[in-house]
């Protein structure tokens, strides 16, 4: 199981860019550099139940919780005349919130909320892959890395929610195998990307 987090920094350096101006030049990065003390950022690092350092909810049903989400930082500036644009990505966890409960301190459960873990990268670079096919301009900038933030979070939800349901929470084994061979493969290409 999961709960979501999601965060948005904006820095802008606008004073000599006219707002219809095309952004010219713009990065995506997937990068740790957003981490926050308590926080664990996304890096292929497999996690250990060292990693869960919340109480465990005794009021839910589930064993385990993992607390993740996507950061989001961006700015934009004129340089030469030119309008540049940065856009930086943390697929994170928050150790201080995420937690287990002792009859979930075991492999088949570690492996089952890594795999979370594991779906917020995926996501984290999906993300950045269609940014990075987007155009625009200094007055749209803003709002539109706000909609697809949301857009992003909101597919994110969905799929560990499929992820969860299908796999009944780790329960079913032959689905929650399928489930790590494909997600294995997404993870390979998204951090051979990065």
């Amino acid at each position: 199981m999961r709960k979501l987090f999601m965060a948005v920094i904006a820095i802008v350096a606008a004073s000599q860019l006219s707002i219809a101006q095309e952004i010219k030049e713009l990065e995506v990065v997937i990068t740790p550099s957003l981490q926050e003390e308590g926080e664990l950022p996304y890096t292929g690092v497999p996690l250990t139940w060292d990693h869960f350092k919340g109480a465990p909810d005794n009021s839910c049903e589930f064993i385990a919780m993992t607390y993740s989400g996507i950061k989001m930082k961006y700015e934009y500036k004129s340089r030469n005349g030119k309008a540049q644009a940065k856009v930086l990505l943390c697929p994170y966890m928050d150790i201080t919130q995420s937690w287990y409960k002792k009859e979930g301190h075991n492999d088949p459960t570690l492996a089952h909320e890594q795999r979370h873990f594991d779906i917020t990268a995926i996501v984290a670079r999906q993300f950045a892959d269609e940014i990075k096919k987007r155009q625009f301009t200094v007055e749209n900038f803003q709002k539109e890395m706000k909609i697809l933030h949301k857009k992003y979070i909101d597919k994110l939800a969905k799929m560990q929610a499929e992820y969860d349901q299908e796999t009944d929470h780790g329960i079913k084994t032959d689905i929650q195998s399928a489930w790590d061979k494909r997600l294995a493969e997404e993870v390979r290409k998204a951090m051979a990307e990065s």
